[in-house]
């Protein structure tokens, strides 16, 4: 695949997707978490081919027990803090999920069997779109939490309120609307220290 350079000439790569494509990370932490997702901001913006362009609100948000296991399980399991991030990638999908869990790894996270056990940093690619694209339609990856989670679909909608999902190019906005509430409490603060900290701010719900 390849890509035109800032000089107009051609480089091929099979790492690399049309020069600015555009993506939404699910990102999220229960241990250290804004220290750990400042970390990722940091990491993401450093990262070659990528650069992060937007953040929505982030959200404070209770643990989850596993399935079938008892809300006991989890009552002295921190908070997490979610939200996502929309970035510009000149990275394939496949390439962009490897880098993500490498900047995961770099924050101690811990792959442990149980899913839903507390952890440094979750890095999720939700979606991915070729530079012009609106639709979701295609070979792309589209996370299967934006159905099912309001505090990946609300967040999600503040950045790509035209977003169309695939089978059915259903718009995100149909599926935010089944939401009440974001499942947790706005964390304004964290969220403005997460745009002070952006290398070009660019987000349109706070000045």
């Amino acid at each position: 695949m390849s890509f035109s350079d800032s000089s107009g000439g051609q480089t091929s790569d099979s790492s690399m997707a049309p020069l600015a494509a555009r993506a939404y990370l699910g990102v999220g932490s229960s241990l250290s978490p804004e220290e750990n997702i400042l970390r990722a901001l940091t990491a993401l913006s450093g990262f070659p081919g990528i650069e992060v362009t937007r953040t929505s609100n982030f959200y404070r948000t209770p643990p989850l027990p596993a399935p079938g296991a008892s809300p006991v399980t989890v009552a002295n399991d921190p908070d997490f803090l979610n939200g996502v991030f929309e970035i510009r990638t000149e990275l394939s999908p496949e390439t962009l999920t490897l880098a993500l869990a490498e900047v995961e790894n770099a924050t101690g996270r811990v792959r442990a069997a149980n899913k839903y056990a507390p952890r440094s940093l979750d890095l999720d690619l939700l979606v991915y779109l070729p530079a012009g694209r609106s639709s979701t339609e295609g070979p792309y990856p589209v996370h299967r939490d934006i159905t099912t989670r309001s505090w990946v679909a609300l967040p999600l909608f503040e950045l790509a309120p035209d977003l169309l999902l695939p089978p059915h190019d259903t718009p995100l906005a149909q599926v935010a609307s089944t939401f009440t509430d974001p499942g947790g409490t706005p964390d304004v603060l964290f969220t403005k220290r997460l745009l002070a900290a952006l290398p070009q701010p660019n987000n349109p719900f706070f000045p």
